[in-house]
């Protein structure tokens, strides 16, 4: 009896029984983006608030990386000044948390789509209005290339964040 015990608390030890999310949820949706050829990060050991940041985050909190945000929209939008640049990455990382998920959903997923429609004061001092891409849909793998640089694979706790955008 105390043998057949032994050899079932052996093959339970063999047997790979962890649930938990990082098991069921994480690694199988890093393997992927993986095998779709997206770069991901391992932010748990991340440096961030200093010049040192690993990816140029002040917080683990902050779930947009802001100056790869930038330069993928700078090389979309080459004819654009800094200020229509900096008022699209205002527009696309606003706090969502006081509207429905699905509200907000709809709300990134049409920028994404359509791009930021944005006003700013031109070299001349007028009001221009201009849409800021923020995909390329003439080329949608490239986008797609370029975006897996801005986003990372992170902890639950900051997908959570995320959502909150």
């Amino acid at each position: 009896m105390r043998r057949r015990l032994r050899l079932a608390v052996k093959r339970m030890d063999e047997m790979n029984t962890d649930y938990s999310e990082d098991m069921l949820v994480e690694q199988p949706t890093i393997e992927l983006f993986s095998e779709l050829e997206y770069e991901t990060a391992n932010c748990f050991y991340e440096k961030v608030g200093s010049s040192a940041s690993t990816l140029g985050r002040e917080t683990t909190a902050e779930v947009i990386l802001i100056p790869k945000l930038r330069r993928a929209l700078q090389k979309l939008n080459p004819d654009l000044p800094s200020d229509a640049i900096n008022l699209a990455i205002e527009t696309l990382s606003r706090d969502r948390s006081a509207m429905s998920l699905v509200q907000a959903d709809r709300e990134v997923y049409k920028l994404l789509k359509d791009g930021v429609k944005i006003s700013f004061q031109n070299d001349e001092g007028e009001e221009t209005d201009e849409t800021v891409r923020v995909i390329d849909w003439n080329n949608p793998m490239i986008a797609w290339r370029r975006w897996r640089r801005i986003l990372s694979l992170t902890s639950w706790a900051e997908s959570r964040a995320a959502r909150e955008w």
